[in-house]
């Protein structure tokens, strides 16, 4: 996030924009906001109060129309028995995330709740 402010910042000196400048700020940092939230999404095998509530957050909390379409591309389009790092989101969905960031997140987190239903 600092590298984005500080390319917003220079942005909006370069090309006397702050509004667009800041607009485009609030995009990403709205984006890496629902990232991070979105990793206590599935909880962790750690069954403590601050997981509970994290977790509780993160399933509360109403993620952007651009995330949940970014998360249902991956999960239609991903085949996870040949799973490479060479797909790409389309244009109107990229973000400050690749493919391969949700993949391999989704992927990870999949597998993490059928365990714990397995270990159950």
């Amino acid at each position: 996030m600092y590298g984005n402010l500080a390319q917003a910042m220079i942005y909006a000196l370069v090309n006397d924009s702050i509004k667009e400048s800041s607009i485009s700020f609030h995009k990403k940092l709205k984006e890496v906001h629902e990232w991070v939230l979105w990793h206590y999404y599935y909880g962790s095998y750690y069954d403590t109060k601050f997981w509970r509530h994290a977790k509780n957050i993160s399933k509360s909390f109403e993620y952007s129309n651009i995330f949940l379409k970014r998360i249902d591309y991956v999960k239609k389009s991903c085949d996870w028995e040949k799973f490479n790092d060479t797909q790409h989101f389309p244009t109107h969905l990229q973000g400050e995330f690749s493919y391969t960031d949700y993949a391999i997140w989704l992927f990870n987190n999949e597998n993490f709740e059928k365990e714990k239903i397995i270990y159950q």
